[in-house]
Formats: C-alpha cells, sequence, structure tokens
C-alpha cells in the first residue's frame, strides 16, 4: 500500500512538472513571437529614418572628376567631426563651374551605406559665414 501511495505521489508530482514544464514552453513561445515583433517594429523605426539631409560648408579641395570631389568641411554636430573627405556628387554637372579652392554650400544625404552630395553651388560668404569659416580655419576675421 505505501508503495501505491508513492507511485501516486510520484506520478502528481510527474504531472505537476509536464504542466509546469508546458507553461514555460508556452511563455517562452510568447516571448520569442514579442521579441519578433520588437525587431519587425526596430527595423521599421530604421528603414523610416533614412535618408536623413544635412547643410554642410567646406572648402571644395579637389575634382578628380567623374562623380567625386575630395572637399575640407565643417563639423556635422550629431554626426562627424570636421574633416576632409571624399563624397559622390549625384548631379556631377553641378561642379562644372566649381574649382578648387572654392568655398561651397552642399547638402549631403546620408543613406543606411553611404554619403552623397546631392546639391552643391559655391557658397556667397556673409559675415557670420566669414567669422565661422574663420573659427574652422583657426583665423581671424
Amino acid at each position: 500500500m505505501a508503495a501505491l501511495v508513492i507511485a501516486f505521489i510520484s506520478l502528481a508530482i510527474s504531472l505537476n512538472t509536464v504542466r509546469k514544464l508546458n507553461e514555460v514552453r508556452k511563455s517562452f513561445e510568447e516571448s520569442q513571437s514579442e521579441l519578433a515583433n520588437v525587431k519587425t517594429k526596430f527595423r521599421t523605426i530604421l528603414i523610416a529614418r533614412w535618408p536623413r539631409y544635412y547643410d554642410v560648408i567646406g572648402k571644395l579641395l579637389l575634382k578628380p572628376g567623374g562623380k567625386r570631389v575630395i572637399i575640407d568641411h565643417e563639423e556635422i554636430p550629431g554626426v562627424m567631426r570636421a574633416m576632409i573627405m571624399s563624397y559622390e556628387v549625384e548631379n556631377p554637372k553641378q561642379v562644372q563651374t566649381l574649382k578648387p579652392g572654392d568655398k561651397v554650400k552642399f547638402k549631403l544625404k546620408e543613406t543606411q551605406d553611404k554619403l552623397s552630395i546631392i546639391e552643391i553651388e559655391k557658397a556667397q560668404p556673409f559675415l557670420r559665414d566669414l567669422k565661422r569659416h574663420a573659427r574652422f580655419h583657426n583665423r581671424v576675421v
């Protein structure tokens, strides 16, 4: 009789364990589903934030030809420090009238995998631009 009671208790414990395991499995599957939803929403947010555009001032250093220019540009706050970079120009006709040494203003387009210039023109200097440009190049105006 004691063996029967022990067997019954063991069976009850086993059933309870199986029930708990099923609850854990179900909870895990729900968590996986929620995680998949979060990943989908995150991807949507990332895709929605591209492309981004920035207005930038710099100095044209080189026009090596083709669709590329090399520009010494000012800081783009929150994106990159002031630096010299080579950029692809989406419309190369816009740089035909520019020459090395020209102060330029341009609209930079950032996508998930590249930076390119969508508009570029010779900048018309204003006093505030001259002062900002002078600070950028460590000169006094």
